[in-house]
């Protein structure tokens, strides 16, 4: 995504009080402002497309994966109120531009909860779009895994890492990969990590959400690095007391927190150490807190 873009507003209409919903057209429209970049590991090895197609299965309606192999979504899937569940290590799921919407509210558009043993090894692969969930995409104890070129947009929070159990480190969801993903024009965060170490988010684009753009709760030697993170109603980059020895640099985030009223900053380590406990360095903003983080 090209650094210093300011990502309009999505038109808000809250639905239930929980979430907004976006029109189809909208959603169209706002995919069109945004060049997915980069290949994911599946364009490599499988190329993506039909030419083996006969070693993947169709998806035509929303459900639950509960057996490891490829996957593909065959159509738009407009009335996902269910959402798509992942319930099995080894899964690779291809968007191939089409999109997922809900006319309710489910749990999580893509919902990969891997309970108290933990899956690993999904990849979710877009282009697509997934728009109308608490989240568009919601990891919960997931190791070694990846999310890419996917467009989270109209949904509560963009992208939600968990722990399957907040109280227990050893469920946290780690070792996972974001890269070049949209989460924007959400109801509160583009990207929150609650319950997530070891994780990284390179070249994504997080502005425009009503909330922050990347949210750190219970976050440990995470790498956030080459986001924009733009035109957030409240903070860019928020660092929460619990989020530690996280590496975040060469970041552009610009015109968040209503340029600084109501103790708003483009980036927030709540730390407040200098120092700081977390790593910020080569990063593009305005305002800042502490103003000792760079």
């Amino acid at each position: 995504m090209r650094n210093g873009f300011l990502t309009s507003l999505v038109a808000k209409n809250r639905r239930n009080n929980l979430k907004w919903r976006v029109p189809s057209a909208m959603v169209a429209a706002i995919a069109l402002l945004f060049a997915f970049q980069g290949f994911s590991r599946a364009d490599d090895d499988h190329n993506s497309g039909a030419d083996d197609d006969h070693e993947a299965t169709a998806i035509t309606t929303c459900g639950v994966i509960n057996q490891p192999g490829r996957y593909f979504l065959a159509n738009d899937l407009k009335h996902c109120d269910s959402g798509l569940s992942i319930a099995v290590s080894h899964v690779q799921l291809q968007l191939r531009r089409h999109t997922m919407q809900s006319d309710a509210v489910p749990p999580s558009m893509i919902s990969v909860n891997g309970g108290a043993a933990g899956l690993s090894y999904i990849e979710i692969e877009g282009p697509g779009t997934v728009t109308g969930g608490v989240a568009g995409i919601e990891f919960d104890n997931v190791h070694l895994s990846w999310v890419h070129n996917v467009m989270m947009v109209g949904n509560v929070d963009g992208i939600d890492i968990k722990a399957s159990d907040i109280t227990n480190d050893q469920t946290a969801s780690t070792d996972n990969e974001f890269r070049n993903n949209v989460a924007s024009g959400n109801a509160v965060n583009g990207i929150q990590v609650n319950g997530g170490n070891y994780n990284s988010f390179i070249h994504n684009n997080l502005s425009g959400n009503f909330s922050d753009g990347l949210q750190f709760l219970n976050a440990k030697h995470n790498v956030v690095r080459q986001n924009t993170v733009d035109a957030n109603g409240m903070n860019g980059i928020e660092v929460g007391v619990l989020g530690s020895e996280n590496i975040i640099d060469h970041n552009t985030a610009l015109g968040n927190g209503r340029s600084g009223t109501f103790g708003l900053f483009d980036i927030l380590d709540n730390n407040n150490i200098c120092p700081p406990n977390n790593s910020w360095t080569n990063n593009s903003f305005n305002l800042n807190s502490p103003v000792c983080i760079m």
